[in-house]
């Protein structure tokens, strides 16, 4: 579940599902994953509109299978944020 609202934000026991998943993760950096699924796929139990826009903006960049539950680090593309290197290649004077 890509959670919009918590339960404590709702007063509730649930928490609410973000309707426009590339809308709620535009500003987010780094995506943290809890599941139960152990396959190949670490899309396949999610919904579809939350796999496509994880895929669109993020790399899988870190697993670890813990007892019952895979934890896996998604982090935002090279292509959503370039680097600008530009500084890098000019020399530096100091007088």
């Amino acid at each position: 579940m890509l959670v919009h609202r918590t339960p404590q934000e709702l007063g509730s026991y649930g928490a609410q599902e973000c309707p426009r998943p590339a809308s709620c993760l535009a500003t987010t950096k780094r995506l943290w994953l809890v599941t139960t699924a152990f396959g190949d796929d670490p899309y396949g139990d999610m919904p579809r509109a939350n796999a496509k826009a994880i895929r669109a903006g993020f790399r899988l960049a870190d697993t670890k299978a813990l007892h019952h539950v895979r934890v896996l680090l998604f982090t935002r593309s090279a292509a959503e944020h370039p680097r600008d290197d530009s500084a890098a290649d000019r020399a530096v004077h100091a007088s």
